[in-house]
């Protein structure tokens, strides 16, 4: 689930029953275009992500999704660490 960016189930045992409580990802913030969205949504939880992984994951071209990442890095939903020889990864401001 890590790998998904989504936080571990919570299993209760109350003796009799079983209960495996698992949680979605949250919604993306309003206004986001459908892929601005697909590639907001793996950089949930404290995973972050280059582009080249992004890109292999969603099946969208690295130029595409770089496109995306900036347009989200500039409305302060992402934020870039990185560059100057070390790669550069992305993962979603205040996580």
């Amino acid at each position: 689930m890590r790998g998904y960016g989504l936080p571990p189930a919570h299993f209760v045992d109350s003796g009799i029953q079983f209960t495996a409580v698992l949680h979605r990802q949250a919604a993306p913030p309003p206004g986001l275009t459908a892929t601005e969205a697909r590639v907001y949504g793996p950089l949930g939880g404290d995973r972050s992500r280059t582009a080249i992984e992004l890109a292999d994951e969603l099946a969208l071209s690295p130029a595409n999704v770089r496109k995306n990442l900036r347009a989200l890095a500039g409305r302060g939903l992402l934020t870039q660490f990185g560059g100057r020889g070390r790669p550069t990864v992305y993962r979603r401001s205040g996580a």
